[in-house]
This record gives structure tokens, sequence and C-alpha cells, in this order.
């Protein structure tokens, strides 16, 4: 056989070992999103350790969905050890921001202010992206700090708002009249909050139904 032939045949080789390897990781993705979609957590977390798994992909992308994994079931010490130990990591500058992001609007949610001023403190720090810093400001504003300050300008923002954006608008002024003290009025706010929220979940996912039985016929 001439060294052509054998270039020829290696080429071949990487090839379909290249759209073996595809199919199985999206074979795989599409497994995993189902058992995360049907409640089945232990079978997920299992998976995501398997060889096949950790063979196909990338450590962080595994932490990742193991975060997802954990958040779902809501262990707290799980997802604050893989924030941990993620963002000890080197990725890339978009797989940081995202990942700092997702951290902070946790640790905002869970009232810890020691973490989320570390993290808004590295979101300062970013380049022309001056909406986000703002937007974490707010949030930091409201859930960390007890903020009332954005009642005006998010009642106002709410008059052109629909879906889940007004639903977490809605959201956010409910937590800044409990900061007021203004009981009537976080009530009001959180019921039309749960209210939108559902609505908007609920029509993607009729929409979501829809397209895919269409996509049959």
């Amino acid at each position: 056989m001439d060294l052509q032939t054998i270039g020829i045949a290696l080429v071949v080789i990487c090839v379909i070992f290249f759209l073996f390897t595809e199919y199985e990781k999206r074979a795989t993705f599409r497994k995993l999103h189902n058992l995360l979609a049907r409640g089945e957590y232990g079978e997920y977390l299992t998976m995501l350790d398997s060889f096949l798994v950790k063979y196909l992909y990338p450590k962080y992308n595994r932490l990742y969905m193991k975060l997802n994994g954990y958040m779902f079931i809501e262990d707290h010490e799980e997802i604050g050890r893989l924030f941990d130990e993620m963002l000890a990591m080197r990725v890339t500058k978009k797989q940081r921001k995202d990942l700092v992001l997702k951290a902070f609007n946790y640790y905002v949610e869970r009232s810890d202010g020691k973490r989320a001023k570390a993290l808004i403190d590295e979101i300062d720090t970013w380049e022309d992206d001056e909406n986000q810093k703002k937007e974490s400001h707010r949030i930091y504003d409201i859930f960390i700090l007890k903020k009332y300050s954005y009642i005006d300008e998010m009642e106002e923002r709410l008059k052109e708002a629909s879906g889940l954006d007004k639903g977490f608008l809605e959201y956010l002024l409910a937590l800044q009249y409990d900061n007021k003290g203004d009981e009537k009025k976080s009530a009001m706010y959180l019921e039309a909050s749960k209210k939108d929220m559902i609505t908007s979940v609920e029509g993607a996912s009729k929409a979501a139904a829809d397209a895919k039985e269409k996509k049959k016929n």
C-alpha cells in the first residue's frame, strides 16, 4: 500500500470518527435533556459521571450540566462547591461572563451578600457592557441592599412590558415594596408576577408542542 492510499485511508477514518463522535454527543445530550425534563435527576447526575460523557464533553461543560442538575434539586452545598471549582477554572471570556452572571443571580437569590459583592465587583470590570452592569446593580441594590429606589422607573417600564419580562418586573416591584414596608402593594405585585410568569411559561410550552406536532406532520 503506497503512502497516498494510506493518507486517504487515514482521512476517511478521521472523518468517520468525527461524525461518530458528533452523533454520540448529540444523542447523549438529548438523553440528558430528557432525563432532566422528566425530573429523573439521580439518573441525570449518574450519566454525567459516565465514561462516555467524560469522553464526549470537556470538564467545564460536564460541571455546568451537573450544576444545572443540582440547581433543580436545590442541593445548595453541591451548588456552592461547583461554583467554587468552576470560577477557579480557566475558560473563555464568554463562558466566564455566563458563569459569573449565573453565580451572581444565585447568590443574590440566596441573600449571600459577601459572595454577591465579589461577583458584582468583577462585573464592574467588564468593558463595553454598561447595560449589564446597570441591571446587575439594580438586582444587587434590591435583593442585598434592600433598596426601593427603582419603583418609579420599573412601574413606567411595566406599561410596555409583556410576557416573562413583565412578570420579572412585577417580582422586582414586589420586593421593593416589601423593602419599603408596603405589604399591600408588595402582595399585589407578587400575585401579578406569579400569574404572568405562569401564563408565559404555559404559552411557550404550548407553542413548542404545536411546533413539534407541526414538524411531525
